[in-house]
């Protein structure tokens, strides 16, 4: 999983707060350039983790990839439903359209003809 990726899913499991979503990044890449880049910020809290003085922070690539092959499999599953829903539900959609502009179009015809039928 790229550190995007687990990003992504980080900041679904936190709350988009800046200063968790800033920990977990200082977990993935603890290099003192992104520790520096995160304090540019002003984050509280981070000086003490790149420093190293503070408490052990739980290990975030366990808890991502804490969920089984399983639920990942019934979650991509589901996803596939949905997909396929949506896909169902556009094509009902542009089915209706095509229907509701033919319908139109003889109404349109049909108007023209008996308007021409009324000049003769």
């Amino acid at each position: 999983m790229s550190f995007s990726a687990a990003m992504h899913k980080e900041r679904r499991l936190f709350k988009e707060d800046e200063v968790e979503v800033a920990v977990v990044a200082h977990t993935f890449n603890p290099s003192a350039e992104a520790g520096r880049s995160l304090l540019v910020r002003g984050l509280p809290g981070l000086q003490e983790l790149v420093s190293g003085q503070a408490p052990k922070l739980p290990n975030y690539r366990k808890t991502l990839s804490s969920k089984t092959k399983k639920e990942e499999e019934e979650e991509e599953e589901e996803e596939e439903e949905e997909e396929k829903e949506r896909k169902k539900e556009r094509k009902k959609e542009r089915k209706k359209k095509k229907k509701k502009k033919k319908k139109k179009k003889k109404k349109k015809k049909k108007k023209k003809k008996k308007k021409q039928q009324q000049r003769f």
